[in-house]
C-alpha cells in the first residue's frame, strides 16, 4: 500500500523511543526537500513558543542566518496577533494564507484563509533581529502555518512559504497536517529524553552524595556495647541483662565482660567501642570506705570518655551512650557535657 512522506514520517516518529535533538536537522532537511518539490514551498521555520519581557513570544528554531528574530504573539492591545503566524499559535488553527488580489503578501491589505475561511487575518509581518519588522522586498504570495501541539496545548508553529499564490486540495491539507503531526511526535520524543538525561545526571548526583555521606542506617543490626565493673551489684547487672535481652532481635549486645578473646583485653575493648553504635556504662561499684557505700569505676569512666570523644568526629560509627549510676552517686570527676 502507498504511503505518503507525512504518513511514513508519521509511522517513524511514534517507532521511535530515542530520538536527539541533533537528528531534527536531518529531518528539517527532508521537509525542506519535500516541501519544495510538491508543494512549491521554498522557505521553512519552526516557531517555538518563548516569553519575551513577561510576555508570550515565537521564536525562530531552524533558520541558521540569524537573520530572522523572536517577536510578541500579541500587539500592544495584548488582543491583536502580531502577525499571521502568531494567528495559528493563538487559535490553534492551521492557515492557508494568499492576498485577496495576486500580489505578494506584505504588499496586500485584505488576505484569504483557503483551510477554514478564517477572517480578520492580520497583516503579514516578518521580524529581524531585536523584534523589529522586516525592511527588505518580500515576494510571498502564498504562507502556509500549522500549529505544533503537545499534551493539549500549542507550543509551536510550523509554517512555510512560496512566491507562488497557491490553492490547497483536500490531500494537500491531509498531508501537511500529518507533517505537522510528526513533527509534534518527535519533538515530545526529544523533550521526554532531555528530561531522562536530566533525571539520570540528577540521580548519579545523588548516588555520589548519598556515597560520600555517613549513612544514617546500617545494613547489619547496630552494636551495643555495655561497660560495668567486675564488683557491680549483680542485682542491677542481672536487671540490666534481662531488660537488654528483650531487644536482642534488634541489637547485637556485648557486655565487656563476655570478652575473652586472648591478647591484650584493653586494645579489644577499645575495638568493642569503636565498632559499637551504642553503649551503656554502668559506673557504680561498692566501697566499703566511701561515704555511700559506693564509687564510680575509673575503667567505666575512661571507657564513657572514649564513647563521648567518638561521638564527636562524624567519620566514627558511635552515636549515643546512656550513663548509669546508682542513687546516691558521688560527685562525678568531670564533666561529659
Amino acid at each position: 500500500m502507498f504511503k505518503s512522506f507525512g504518513q511514513e514520517l508519521r509511522h517513524f516518529a511514534r517507532s521511535v523511543d530515542v530520538f536527539q535533538e541533533e537528528k531534527l536537522r536531518e529531518i528539517q532537511q527532508m521537509l525542506k526537500s519535500y516541501l519544495s518539490e510538491k508543494f512549491y514551498m521554498y522557505k521553512l521555520e519552526f516557531l517555538r513558543e518563548t516569553t519575551i519581557d513577561g510576555e508570550p513570544g515565537l521564536a525562530p528554531q531552524w533558520d541558521k542566518t540569524d537573520k530572522y528574530g523572536s517577536y510578541k504573539v500579541y500587539q500592544e492591545d495584548q488582543t491583536t496577533p502580531n502577525g499571521q503566524n502568531a494567528l495559528c499559535y493563538a487559535t490553534g488553527r492551521p492557515l492557508w494564507i494568499v492576498a485577496a488580489e495576486d500580489i505578494p503578501l506584505s504588499d496586500a491589505e485584505d488576505y484569504l484563509d483557503l483551510w477554514f475561511g478564517l477572517e480578520n487575518i492580520p497583516t503579514f509581518r516578518r521580524f529581524s533581529l531585536n523584534n523589529r519588522d522586516w525592511a527588505e522586498r518580500d515576494e510571498t504570495r502564498t504562507l502556509v502555518a500549522l500549529p505544533i501541539w503537545n499534551y493539549g496545548r500549542v507550543f509551536a508553529v510550523l509554517y512555510c512559504e512560496s512566491p507562488q499564490r497557491l490553492e490547497p486540495s483536500s490531500l494537500a491539507k491531509e498531508e501537511l497536517m500529518t507533517l505537522a503531526e510528526s513533527v509534534s511526535i518527535l519533538y515530545a520524543v526529544v523533550n521526554q529524553n532531555k528530561s531522562l538525561r536530566s533525571n539520570t545526571s540528577l540521580a548519579l548526583q545523588e548516588l555520589r552524595e548519598s556515597l560520600s555521606q555517613k549513612a544514617d542506617f546500617q545494613l547489619f543490626k547496630p552494636q551495643l556495647f555495655v561497660a560495668y565493673s567486675t564488683r557491680a551489684d549483680s542485682e542491677v547487672i542481672g536487671v540490666l541483662k534481662k531488660t537488654l535481652d528483650k531487644f536482642s532481635n534488634y541489637i547485637d549486645i556485648v557486655y565487656w565482660s563476655d570478652i575473652s578473646h586472648s591478647g591484650e583485653i584493653n586494645q579489644q575493648i577499645l575495638s568493642a567501642i569503636q565498632t559499637s553504635k551504642y553503649g551503656i556504662c554502668f559506673f557504680s561499684e561498692p566501697v566499703a570506705k566511701a561515704a555511700d557505700g559506693r564509687k564510680d569505676n575509673a575503667n567505666v569512666l575512661f571507657e564513657a570518655g572514649m564513647f563521648h570523644a567518638l561521638m564527636n568526629d562524624a567519620s566514627a560509627v558511635p552515636a549515643a551512650w546512656i550513663p548509669v549510676r546508682e542513687k546516691p552517686p558521688p560527685p562525678i570527676p568531670f564533666d561529659f557535657a
